[in-house]
């Protein structure tokens, strides 16, 4: 039994979004057995006890948009428009990543990921979804994850590489039934499989169907990035006669179960549509920055959140957004729509927070297990140091996390077990986790032909 005693404060984002001031959580067998106030009544049992003064705690962040395999690319698809970041920058790496530098992406993910204070990320897809899912159940994190989807190589947009693999509508079919049984075979209470299509461009009709018919054979679900993009809008429209949206719809893979990546570049019918089938849109603010999309610049998110669409966050990857912190997001997603719509009054603070939480959750089909700090659930934890020069004076907690702090976790737990503990991670190496990414990313810069995309325009020497 794990007691977290003396907290500053308690973000529960329960069913009522009680905020505890001087709070105490006590966690036995992975569950949350109690929440309340410090010191209430003694605590038997208790074999560790986490001192949580000058500490705020809230449910573990989800990272609900990411491309795990990219994280060796950082700086690498910078500085150039959407054809050549999909083509030419992703499509390069991509082609020359090995099952070795998976696993070392993934694990160098999962320590950003535990210092971000996130405990659940859902992958867009990539070729080794098996190697992610088992370097996150080592390190201890939630995940899903699938197999990226797609036939198409020679696009409406250009033409990927020739050292692509280039899979054929059975061959994608076989890939993806394969990675399904191997994370079955895992620790299915901390990976899962989905289906995956990180780029709807790439994706014929005829495997989209057969997509969404695996997605219910399986139970399984659905990962799709639509609207990323003007370029990809404009060319869904002249070569399909429909958006990127419709084509997921008209391809049976829209619904309650369904995770729609970005969705930024819709129009009036895909909101309606997005809304009527209960998918979820997992909005990624720094992605939209760093790509210079403009995505949630004219994302209709706002709307969407008021017509009762369930929007989350992501991160989208290394290589798009150049860092996953959920946190970070808060602020951006929050910021920006302000911004964008010239009213202070809209995407407070406790919407932000409830789209890394318990809309993510619900997104995910585990509403009742996961997003909140409540009795009965598990215990999926993160603590910030809310006793910083960022942080302090807190008034309203909620808007200091969303508006003032830096990020940066102090203490993360999933399922009860703890992964880092005052900024120390517990089951992994980060010295030597970072020394060899490091190495692993120069060579694949320099084997991808990708390291002149990377170097600055100031003199080197």
């Amino acid at each position: 039994m794990i007691m977290i005693d003396n907290l500053d404060w308690i973000l529960t984002v329960d069913r009522t979004r009680r905020i505890i001031r001087s709070g105490r959580i006590v966690v036995d067998a992975g569950r949350i057995a109690s929440v309340g106030k410090a010191g209430d009544e003694p605590v038997a049992d208790v074999a560790d006890i986490i001192d949580g003064t000058g500490l705020i705690a809230v449910p573990g962040l989800i990272d609900a948009s990411v491309a795990v395999t990219q994280q060796l690319g950082r700086g690498l698809g910078d500085f150039c428009d959407i054809p050549e970041y999909r083509l030419n920058r992703v499509g390069r790496y991509e082609a020359a990543l090995t099952a070795g530098d998976a696993r070392m992406a993934a694990a160098h993910f999962c320590i950003e990921m535990i210092r971000a204070g996130s405990t659940f990320f859902v992958d867009t897809g990539s070729r080794f979804p098996v190697e992610i899912a088992r370097v996150a159940v080592e390190y201890g994190l939630r995940g899903l994850v699938g197999f990226a989807a797609q036939d198409l190589y020679d696009t409406a947009m250009g033409s990927y590489p020739s050292s692509t693999e280039r899979l054929g509508f059975e061959d994608v079919l076989e890939r993806v039934r394969s990675s399904i049984a191997a994370i079955r075979s895992m620790n299915q209470d901390l990976v899962s499989a989905c289906i995956a299509i990180p780029w709807l461009t790439g994706c014929s009709a005829r495997l989209g169907q057969a997509l969404a018919e695996l997605a219910s054979e399986y139970r399984l679900p659905i990962v799709a990035a639509a609207g990323a993009s003007r370029d990809e809008a404009v060319v869904s429209r002249i070569h399909n006669g429909m958006t990127e949206v419709q084509r997921l719809r008209t391809m049976g893979l829209l619904g309650p179960h369904t995770i729609i990546a970005h969705a930024g570049w819709t129009s009036p019918d895909d909101l309606r549509t997005i809304v009527d089938s209960g998918a979820s849109v997992a909005c990624c603010p720094s992605m939209s920055h760093r790509l210079g999309t403009g995505a949630l610049e004219q994302g209709r998110y706002p709307e969407l959140l008021a017509f009762g669409a369930n929007v989350i966050l992501g991160s989208g990857s290394a290589m798009a957004s150049n860092y996953i912190d959920i946190a970070r997001q808060l602020y951006l997603f929050s910021g920006g729509c302000k911004t964008y719509r010239l009213d202070a009054t809209i995407a407070g603070p406790e919407t932000s927070l409830e789209m890394a939480t318990s809309r993510a959750a619900a997104a995910l089909g585990r509403a009742g297990e996961l997003g909140a700090i409540e009795q009965g659930r598990s215990a999926d934890i993160t603590l910030f140091r809310c006793a910083a020069a960022d942080w302090a004076p807190v008034i309203n907690p909620v808007q200091n996390l969303v508006f003032s702090s830096r990020g940066g976790a102090d203490t993360v737990m999933v399922a009860g077990e703890i992964l880092m503990r005052n900024g120390t991670l517990v089951r992994a190496s980060e010295t030597d986790v970072l020394r060899d990414s490091q190495q692993a990313a120069e060579s694949l810069a320099a084997r991808s032909g990708l390291e002149r995309f990377a170097r600055s325009a100031w003199h080197h020497s």
